[in-house]
């Protein structure tokens, strides 16, 4: 199987315009209006998640906060892993704090969950990017997801200011061939990507 995963722009320079893509340009072109939004695109890796998020944003004109992430150690717990997000976001957003962090954020059209911070590792070998970490830490990534939910009721009014577009590709691997494990189990049939 070839490889068609968009690692770099000049990897992307001609762009189909999907049902997928125009499903999730019109769910993108309300976000300068509403706020508290949390738009998830899934889908088995090289189905043109990040291809359509990034056109999307472009041709809308959207100012977004797209997350680098710069874990070092595949190995490190659930724990280190939201240190490390909330360090690089105060770093990327050159904020102080916490507060100053969500603050920042909802200045923004959307936080952008995509490339930067599923594959860092793909764009710098020092790095290791989230799809690389759960890979490595297997079940024992789930405890992060429920750090994310603590995380989201301990601050839902903050939460209610920023605008979430959040891709992933949760896999599982059925005669040899990758699967959206979301789309494949019917966990979530009424998920329209991609279509």
């Amino acid at each position: 199987m070839e490889n068609f995963k968009v690692n770099r722009g000049s990897d992307n320079r001609t762009f189909i315009e999907t049902r997928s893509y125009k499903n999730l340009h019109k769910q993108l072109k309300t976000i300068k209006t509403r706020h508290g939004r949390i738009i998830h695109v899934v889908g088995a890796p090289g189905t043109g998640k990040s291809s359509n998020i990034y056109a999307a944003i472009e041709g809308l004109g959207l100012n977004c906060y797209d997350l680098e992430f710069g874990l070092m150690d595949p190995h490190a717990d659930a724990s280190k892993l939201m240190d490390q997000i909330y360090h690089d976001l105060k770093r990327g957003l050159n904020a102080r704090s916490k507060s100053e962090i969500y603050h920042d954020l909802a200045s923004f059209d959307a936080l952008v969950i995509a490339d930067k911070f599923h594959d860092a590792h793909l764009m710098n070998t020092e790095m290791v990017g989230y799809s690389l970490w759960a890979k490595t830490k297997g079940m024992g990534s789930l405890k992060f997801y429920l750090l994310c939910m603590k995380e989201y009721l301990l601050n839902r009014k903050k939460y209610k200011e920023i605008n979430i577009i959040i891709q992933t590709a949760w896999t599982v691997k059925l005669n040899s061939e990758k699967k959206d494990f979301l789309r494949t189990l019917e966990l979530c049939p009424g998920l329209h990507w991609p279509c």
